[in-house]
């Protein structure tokens, strides 16, 4: 009778800590003020805090299943810094002199958010536009805050940049797209102001005969750039490096157009060709005399071009 006794003691001792055990981890789930499965993204914190629902408060000791993130020993969980894919841990407070007396909670672990901006590069000059537009977490347009440093031209709410009416010199800036619901997720992308490049082609005209040469020197602004590119038009002789050398047979006296064209990058829609500059050669002196407009060169984004006659 009394070994009966005894058993049924320790059998109602066991079902009082099966009991403990659960409304302890009932308490310490409700504690923390979220969901039973709270969900955090990578470096993101929780203050656990459990609820001692019977008897007297207890020294815990806290764990994480798996080791991922880390908790402190006043409960405080901290998400690993880099999350790869969805996955859940476990977070249990026991009892230092009692383990029976524990509780645990399941917390969801998400990767954070990746935003991004295309273009991730532009090249504008003055008073040129170029749209950008942004994707979150493959999501496009998301609600994001636009900003530029060095604050030079200006940028919409939707991402339309708009580049300064002039540029004095070939700068570059940033700009930055951060999430409304997120300041820490962040993205870059950045634009390449350029002055327009003005383009002088010296001497401004001469009159050549068969096989003579004539050295032609350029004269660039706006750009850092030394390097042109030459052409003829119609390809009546040669030139290298601006040295022109007429045919060593002229049957007729014609005009060759001689053109350089700055290497620098320039924007498309800013560039146009020049309407050659007219020149009239009196045939018995053998000089040329420009048309009008020949002595007041102008400074563009286009190519400089000019005229020679061979005889």
């Amino acid at each position: 009778m009394r070994t009966v006794m005894r058993y049924a003691r320790l059998l109602l001792l066991s079902l009082f800590l099966v009991v403990a055990v659960f409304i302890q981890g009932a308490a310490f789930a409700q504690s923390t003020g979220m969901s039973v499965t709270p969900v955090l993204r990578p470096s993101q914190t929780l203050q656990l805090t459990p609820a001692f629902t019977t008897g007297a408060k207890q020294s815990l000791t806290w764990s994480v299943s798996p080791s991922l993130g880390s908790v402190s020993a006043s409960g405080l969980y901290t998400a690993p810094a880099t999350i790869a894919s969805v996955q859940t841990v476990v977070v249990t407070a026991k009892g230092i002199s009692n383990s029976m007396v524990k509780a645990g909670i399941t917390i969801t672990l998400q990767p954070g958010a990746t935003i991004s901006i295309s273009p991730a590069q532009a090249v504008l000059s003055a008073g040129q536009t170029r749209q950008f537009t942004v994707t979150l977490n493959g999501t496009a347009a998301p609600s994001v805050n636009w900003s530029i440093n060095p604050p030079v031209g200006n940028i919409s709410s939707g991402g339309l940049y708009m580049a300064p009416s002039a540029l004095v010199a070939a700068q570059t800036i940033t700009i930055t797209a951060t999430s409304k619901a997120d300041a820490s997720v962040a993205a870059n992308a950045t634009i390449t102001l350029q002055p327009a490049v003005g383009v002088t082609i010296t001497p401004q005209a001469v009159e050549l005969r068969a096989s003579q040469a004539q050295q032609f020197n350029v004269s660039l602004t706006g750009t850092a750039n030394p390097n042109v590119t030459w052409s003829l038009a119609p390809p009546v002789g040669t030139v290298v490096n601006g040295l022109y050398t007429a045919p060593a047979s002229i049957a007729a006296p014609q005009t060759v157009t001689l053109t350089a064209r700055s290497a620098a990058r320039l924007p498309p829609l800013r560039f146009r060709w020049w309407r050659p500059l007219g020149l009239r050669c009196r045939r018995l002196r053998h000089r040329c005399l420009p048309t009008s407009g020949l002595n007041s060169p102008r400074r563009s984004a286009e190519p400089q071009t000019k005229q020679l006659i061979g005889r």
